[in-house]
């Protein structure tokens, strides 16, 4: 049974209301009788009940992070929880996960409950594709704070500047001698009905554009006519390999996509970077595994802390907007990338 106040009055012999005022730093008592009421709360193991102080501050020091109940819909890399937890620790506010299921998501009724039932001071979301209208509504219009990690929003979001990634992956090639790069399209960018793509991979594709077009370069898009399964990826890679105009430098989207490019060349004979350069972007470290990609790094670690900080400002002031905070990227040279063989 929990330990009450009433309890540790009569072991202190002090009244409730003065074990209250001391057990929440409120009043003005002597040390002697701070320390008598603070270790008696000690001795019988009382716990403070923080739901009813939530109450009564009108705060929980916790926040939710708030995920999509599809992992696919909500990826959370490592290191950008590492870095919400560094973040909150040194507010000392904790942190609850809550995670929403997707057909329920679509009754306004259902997401207003659930969220205010969560009791925190605000939402951190992990939500990073096929976000509901509903839930964008009720942020919109609540005055629940909340910050969006990883996603494209007018205000209140912390995400990585991912059209500068496509473009400065592209300006490396360039720069390199290579003309004729190409931009692997394993996720099925080419076809506009696949609305569940991260809007990260239109904006890299739109910086290889951007960068192509500045030199007055050729666009190449290296796709198959379906959304490639991981299974297929290296089947495809090494058909177009063996094609006679095949570029001398590739842009892949993911880790995931430049695996199976790197050794369908391999297996063609074809020498990574003499014959083809690779560059791509990775979401932590931990994707490098021992291959040296030459890659742009996702700054998770700094996202997460970034849209934690936001959020705890925006406890502080709910109805301020804030303009969103876009993170560069962590670019590595790795051994993938080198000039065009010459007289290719």
């Amino acid at each position: 049974m929990a330990v009450t106040v009433k309890q540790i009055a009569q072991h202190a012999g002090v009244s409730a209301s003065t074990v209250s005022h001391i057990l929440n730093n409120r009043g003005q008592y002597n040390e002697k009788t701070r320390a008598r009421v603070k270790q008696t709360a000690d001795d019988l193991g009382y716990r403070p009940n923080r739901f009813a102080q939530g109450i009564r501050k009108g705060r929980f020091d916790c926040i939710s992070l708030v995920l999509a109940h599809c992992p696919t819909l909500s990826y959370l890399p490592p290191y950008r929880l590492a870095g919400i937890h560094d973040e909150l620790l040194d507010h000392g506010i904790h942190l609850v996960n809550s995670k929403l299921p997707e057909p329920q998501l679509e009754n306004k009724d259902y997401i207003s409950s659930i969220l205010r039932e969560l009791m925190s001071d605000g939402l951190l979301i992990n939500y990073n594709t096929k976000i509901p209208t509903t839930l964008t509504q009720f942020v919109e219009q609540s005055q629940l704070p909340a910050v969006w990690i990883n996603s494209k929003h007018d205000v209140d979001c912390v995400r990585p500047d991912d059209l500068k990634i496509g473009y400065q992956a592209t300006r490396h090639l360039i720069e390199m001698g290579h003309r004729d790069i190409a931009f692997l399209d394993y996720q099925g960018l080419h076809d506009q009905s696949r609305v569940w793509l991260h809007y990260s991979a239109f904006d890299h594709l739109n910086g290889y554009r951007q960068a192509m077009e500045e030199e007055g370069l050729d666009l190449s898009m290296v796709h198959d006519q379906t959304m490639l399964v991981p299974e297929d990826k290296l089947d495809f890679s090494r058909h177009w390999h063996q094609q006679p105009n095949r570029p001398t430098a590739v842009l892949a989207l993911t880790v995931l996509d430049a695996v199976p490019v790197y050794v369908a060349a391999l297996l063609q004979g074809l020498k990574v970077p003499e014959d083809l350069s690779i560059v791509t972007v990775i979401n932590d470290k931990l994707d490098l595994m021992s291959l040296p990609l030459t890659a742009f790094t996702i700054p998770n670690y700094e996202m997460g802390r970034a849209a934690t900080s936001m959020l705890l400002k925006k406890i502080k002031n709910p109805a301020k907007k804030m303009e969103p905070l876009i993170l560069e990227a962590t670019f590595s040279q790795g051994s993938t990338c080198a000039p065009p063989t010459p007289n290719y």
